[in-house]
């Protein structure tokens, strides 16, 4: 199949896994809510449909995208650095599929492709995948903002309490993985997040931490990103590595994303012969040193933007496709 059939053809199960998704959650959602045991059995006919669905377009977009002219560079430039952050991640999420994690940094150092790279595996079969950006939703207003939005897609009422939210989301992850995002918790006051994990997160977990067996067998995770650099100084307790006194209801700060340095390109380079041309491969220490300076010396994003570009590939179309959350 030509390239450019590829990517139409992973653009289209693309849009149709999203909308099998958003079906399967539409058809949980009204079985809880059927007033009979007739039409329960129903939606239970339409819900194993649409998963078997589910399953043959998975399997066709992983065949599909095996054939796309840009996988080999996608995957390439997933393995470039954050190596502290995944091995952070993977030691908590190894110990429990149950946990928060906060994503900090500097403005553009790649905090949204670090959030896609760690949740991506969690997310392709989520149809329970709640994102919101908190730059519009509580600068400058009240919480309940986000308690009536998350509410909302989790069944709840309008004017739920964070108690009650935390109950639906626990009857939605029964069923299948649910993974929420909160963008830009930097714009939220220090009091707003503090009080949102303290009424919504502890609830929702309270119960877990020495539970012999989790009520589920999927994943629960929550990820706060912090685009701007400023959680990192307020007094919020995280736990920072992997103990015996680490309990569920405490979130999780992974290590500061940061600049790339010339010696973490270069040895990137030196081991992506397959996926880059020849011009960066030639001489990995002066192709680290060119990307340093077409990238502001170093910001993620605007490295990333300056390889897919030396690849012929556009870093904007790429980042519609690999960073959906």
């Amino acid at each position: 199949m030509p390239s450019d059939q590829v990517e139409q053809r992973l653009e289209q199960l693309g849009e149709n896994l999203k909308a099998a998704y958003d079906k399967l959650g539409k058809l949980e959602l009204a079985r809880v809510r059927a007033a009979d045991e007739a039409t329960r059995i129903k939606y239970d006919s339409d819900i194993e449909q649409t998963g078997k669905d589910i399953k043959a377009l998975e399997q066709e977009y992983n065949t599909t995208e095996g054939l796309s002219s840009s996988k080999k560079l996608y995957d390439a430039l997933l393995r470039l650095d954050y190596f502290e952050q995944a091995r952070i991640f993977r030691q908590f999420s190894d110990r429990s599929k149950v946990a928060a994690f906060l994503i900090h940094g500097e403005p553009q150092c790649g905090q949204r492709w670090l959030l896609n790279r760690l949740a991506r595996k969690f997310t392709l079969t989520a149809s329970k995948t709640f994102k919101i950006d908190l730059t519009s939703r509580v600068h400058g207003a009240s919480i309940s903002k986000v308690w009536r939005q998350l509410g909302g897609f989790f069944g709840a009422n309008q004017n739920a309490s964070p108690n009650v939210i935390a109950e639906c989301v626990r009857t939605s992850w029964k069923t299948q993985p649910v993974v929420m995002i909160f963008n830009n918790v930097d714009q939220m006051p220090e009091d707003y997040l503090r009080e949102f994990v303290g009424e919504f997160w502890c609830p929702l977990v309270k119960d877990l931490h020495n539970s012999p067996s989790l009520p589920s067998d999927h994943p629960l995770l929550m990820f706060l990103v912090d685009n701007g650099g400023d959680v990192d100084a307020w007094d919020i307790t995280f736990a920072v590595a992997v103990d015996d006194k680490w309990c569920l209801d405490v979130p999780v700060k992974l290590p500061g994303v940061r600049k790339f340095t010339a010696e973490i390109l270069a040895q990137w380079i030196q081991y992506e012969t397959e996926a880059l041309p020849t011009p960066l491969i030639n001489d990995p220490s002066q192709a680290a040193a060119d990307i340093l300076v077409n990238s502001e010396d170093g910001i993620p994003e605007e490295v990333l933007a300056y390889i897919c570009a030396k690849c012929n590939f556009n870093w904007y179309e790429g980042e519609s496709k690999w960073c959906s959350l």
